[in-house]
């Protein structure tokens, strides 16, 4: 995933293009993992998912985890994902 650089924001922007659309991705990262993130299309912003990190940084590294451990299961690296 790449991210976009933030200007004084309590959040990032993650391009999740090669996997999928941004709708699909949260839906599933929420089914799956429990973990909400908004997608992009909220904010004309399509091909991107915005996660806020204005929890506690236990919850934040917990969140990581299992975004990663999402990304791994469900995109494989032939689809140009890194991990």
């Amino acid at each position: 995933m790449e991210t976009k650089k933030n200007a004084g924001a309590f959040y990032l922007w993650l391009d999740v293009s090669k996997m999928e659309d941004d709708i699909s991705f949260c839906r599933k990262l929420l089914d799956q993992e429990g973990v909400a993130l908004t997608p992009g299309s909220a904010f004309y912003c399509p091909s991107y998912v915005r996660l806020a990190y204005t929890k506690d940084i236990s919850i934040l590294l917990d969140a990581a985890a299992r975004m990663k451990r999402f990304v791994e299961r469900n995109y494989s690296s032939s689809s140009g994902v890194n991990s």
